[in-house]
Order: C-alpha cells, then structure tokens, then sequence
C-alpha cells in the first residue's frame, strides 16, 4: 500500500497519541523524497541527481525519526509532526477560571476553574445568585408544588430554587462608603466598591443551604443527598472580581451584621 501525503501525515499523528507504536515502513523513504528535492541553498534537485551535502540529509533524518519516537514512547499526546509542507504542533491549553458577568452593572465574577459545571448563576434583577448545581437542579425537579423552588421577586413566573444558593452579589442602590454599609448590614456581605449607580455588595448566607436528610428531597434517596452535601462544599478556593474588565480588591473582609 502506498500512502498519499495527507493519509501519511494522519498516520504520524496517530503515532504520536500512541503507545508502542511501530514507526510506519515507508518513513525512511518519505524523508528521503522530502529532503532529496532540496539543496543546501533549497533549490530544487534534478531528478537522478543525489542533493549535495548527504550528512545534512542524514542529520535531520534522525532527528525527524526521533521526534516521532519520543512522541510515541512517552505518549505525550501534544501534536504530531506533518512531513508534506507544514509542522504543525497542537498543545493542551490550561484551564481558565469560569467568569460570570453580572448583567450591566460592569461587575464580572470570577470563580476557580474547578467549579466548571458545578455551579449555575442566575439573575434576579441587580442580584446574581451562584447555585451549587446538583442542589439547583433537584429543588427546581421538584418545584414550587413540593415547595423546594420559589417565585422571584422580579418576575413571578421565575422559580428559584430554596437550597444551593453559596453567595449572591447585587447592586445596593445608594453611594454608601463601606463603613456606611456595614452599620446598616443585617446579614454577613463584603462591600466590593463603589460605582456610579451604587455600591456593589458580595452577601453571604445566614441559613443553612444543603440538605441533612432524604425527607428533605422526596423521591431522593440519602446517598444522593449525601452527594448533593459534599458537592456543596466542594466548591471552594480564591473568588475574585473585576470592574470593567480591571480586578478589584474588596475593600474590607467579611463583616458580621451591625450589633453580631
């Protein structure tokens, strides 16, 4: 059989996401056509002729060849080299944090990537609220009539699910400095800052927001409950917040409510 340029640059790139995979027979003679059709200035070799200078030939044989093993034995899985006309190298792109931008308020919420597909954000309004997403999605299963999911206050006909809530943040109406906040707060927040339209505020709950118990969530047996638990809690690590695409920092820890 023989290969067509794109079929033996496919095979190459199986090779490279492969264990103990056999280099192809036709590899030496590929290279060969590949290299033989240059001379040291790269101009084009008559056929018959051999190309000038063989060890550069033979040099960047080896190394081709090896490249390929060391792909295969040490399954990297990070590309594969193409012979035809291009080298083409495809590499793992890092995880980035999830960021969820709360509506036109400027405010984007930037939270560990680890929460990817753990979380559900939801807009009330000028609130945005993070739900651990097992929790949401067994409360709103159930619904309002099992009374696990509440109308919103902005639209009636929005549920909102009565557990998994980890924090909300919303826009409080008024400039109010942090210290003007705090001595009116009736519940655990963060101020974050300040804008135009008011102060945006990080609220924290002061009720319990995963299930104990299977009665909790009828239809649902304790190991999933357990499961919806320990997800709840898995969702840790350093939240940020950015302002019109520039990172903010809080301008104060979390404070208790006003006379706590």
């Amino acid at each position: 059989m023989r290969y067509t340029d794109e079929q033996f640059d496919e095979l190459l790139r199986d090779m490279a996401r492969q264990e103990d995979t056999p280099l192809p027979p036709e590899l030496d003679q590929r290279l060969e056509q590949v290299y033989a059709r240059l001379d040291p200035k790269g101009q084009t070799v008559k056929e018959g002729e051999k190309p000038a200078k063989r060890k550069i030939f033979t040099l960047a044989r080896v190394a081709a060849v090896a490249a390929v093993i060391a792909l295969c034995v040490a399954s990297m899985a990070v590309g594969a080299l193409a012979f035809s006309t291009e080298r083409i190298v495809e590499k793992e792109v890092p995880v980035g944090p999830e960021i969820v931008e709360m509506g036109d308020s400027g405010l984007s919420i930037i939270l560990p990537s680890s929460w990817r597909g753990k979380y559900v954000a939801v807009a009330d309004g000028e609130n945005c609220f993070i739900y651990e997403k097992s929790i949401y999605d067994a409360c709103m299963a159930l619904g309002e009539e099992a009374g696990m999911a509440y109308p919103a206050y902005s639209d009636p006909d929005k549920l909102f699910p009565v557990m998994g809530r980890v924090f909300w943040v919303d826009l409080y109406p008024e400039q109010v400095t942090a210290e003007e906040y705090y001595a009116e707060a009736s519940a655990p927040a963060q101020y974050l800052m300040c804008t135009e339209r008011g102060a945006l505020i990080r609220h924290f709950n002061s009720d319990v927001q995963y299930p104990e118990s299977a009665d909790e969530f009828p239809g649902y047996t304790q190991e999933q409950v357990d499961a919806m638990r320990e997800a709840y809690f898995s969702l840790t690590g350093d939240i940020q917040f950015a302002y019109q695409g520039v990172t903010i920092a809080p301008m104060d820890n979390v404070t208790e409510p006003a006379g706590s």
